[in-house]
């Protein structure tokens, strides 16, 4: 996962399986995308990751697949 912009890559999905994405993060974005032959993907989306945003990805395969990552908020609080 990068955050700028947010990409996301995932793999080991059914190859040619349909895969809805939903992102959350300053913001809330979906895309779908096809996976490759070899059960993969690339996504890129225009939320932005900063130091007190959380961010998380969750996957919806049409085949059954899931998958999720969360990147908690980092601790904002000045000491």
């Amino acid at each position: 996962m990068r955050t700028a912009p947010l990409t996301i890559r995932g793999a080991g999905f059914e190859p040619g399986e349909r895969v809805r994405l939903l992102a959350t993060g300053d913001g809330v974005e979906t895309r779908r995308v096809a996976v490759s032959p070899a059960g993969s993907f690339t996504a890129k989306f225009g939320l932005k990751g900063g130091r007190c945003t959380a961010l998380v990805v969750q996957a919806f395969g049409n085949k059954g697949s899931r998958a999720s990552i969360d990147r908690p908020t980092l601790d904002c609080v000045d000491p």
